[in-house]
């Protein structure tokens, strides 16, 4: 397997494992410093406006200026955004950080996932992909895990600032690849035009969009509120 595609896999794991430490810590952490559901519903919703709104931004720039240098500036902002997230946790801070640091960490996995495509070709496109896949979800239940453990011994905001550590140090697997330059870019008018489409695939997009939004919704309401509904129904402790 080629070097770059074991650095890719690396940052995937650190990264990864770094996020659900973080995120299964976070509102908890915030439910301690005496902020109730609305004001954490609030931060989740500026997170999930942020990747969208940035996420697509920074995935076109990636294509005028180069994936890994917009992979390293995303990546470097949400770990300085985490840092702050833990150091100044004020409610106006949280407000202000929450749309931004939705915005870099959802612009990550959308570069990282282009990137994969620029650093492989068909012989190890797919293969790199699956594993790529597998290392996100089993490093996603590892940092959950692990994270809530050590919520439980070290405290919420040792456990955040560690996770931070983790996900600034994963940047270093990043910069170890060698940049890739792109070709065309396309604007923000080719990007939204459909005219090229036809009913068929307007139809089978349009579908996928839908479902996409339902799983989306579903999905922000119980997995960022999860820890706080067991924490508040079942008083359980984070690990």
């Amino acid at each position: 397997m080629p070097k770059r595609i074991k650095n890719i896999l690396i940052y995937t794991f650190l990264s990864s494992s770094a996020a659900s430490m973080y995120q299964v810590i976070f509102n908890l952490y915030v439910r301690d410093l005496g902020m109730n559901n609305t004001i954490i519903g609030n931060f989740t919703s500026l997170e999930l406006w942020g990747s969208a709104i940035i996420g697509m931004l920074l995935g076109i720039l990636g294509d005028k200026f180069g994936r890994k240098k917009m992979l390293l500036i995303s990546s470097f902002s949400s770990s300085f955004i985490l840092f702050l997230r833990v150091l100044f946790p004020t409610e106006t801070v949280l407000l202000s950080l929450a749309f931004f640091s939705g915005g870099f960490f959802a612009s990550s996995q959308i570069l990282l996932n282009i990137f994969i495509v620029d650093i492989t070709d068909h012989s190890n496109r797919g293969k790199a992909f699956g594993l790529n896949f597998g290392i996100m979800m089993g490093s996603g239940l590892f940092g959950n895990t692990f994270g809530g453990f050590l919520g439980d011994l070290l405290g919420y905001q040792s456990t955040l600032l560690i996770a931070s550590t983790i996900y600034l140090a994963s940047t270093i697997e990043i910069i170890k690849i060698q940049d890739h330059h792109v070709g065309h870019t396309k604007t923000f008018r080719e990007l939204f035009d459909f005219k090229l489409l036809n009913p068929k695939e307007k139809k089978i997009i349009s579908g996928f969009l839908f479902s996409t939004f339902l799983v989306g919704f579903g999905a922000g309401l119980f997995i960022h509120f999860g820890n706080i509904i067991f924490k508040d129904l079942f008083n359980m402790s984070s690990s």
